[in-house]
């Protein structure tokens, strides 16, 4: 019994950590599903990752940078 308990219990609660967002200090934000990041702040700048694909950044002034 307490092994059903506990696949339920894990099953349930891993359903929940499927994804986020929060808020940062200076009004940016970042948020994460399966897979997939990004972050933006509050001056304009922003990054994202793609699990596969990459990462990339863009900064306030329009500058980049990537990688795959």
């Amino acid at each position: 019994m307490k092994t059903i308990v506990s696949i339920v219990t894990a099953t349930l609660w891993a359903g929940q950590a499927q994804g986020w967002a929060s808020a940062n200090r200076y009004g940016g934000s970042t948020s994460h599903s399966w897979g997939s990041t990004s972050h933006s702040n509050a001056w304009g700048g922003s990054s994202t990752h793609a699990w596969g694909e990459g990462t990339s950044h863009t900064n306030t002034y329009g500058g980049s940078t990537s990688h795959s």
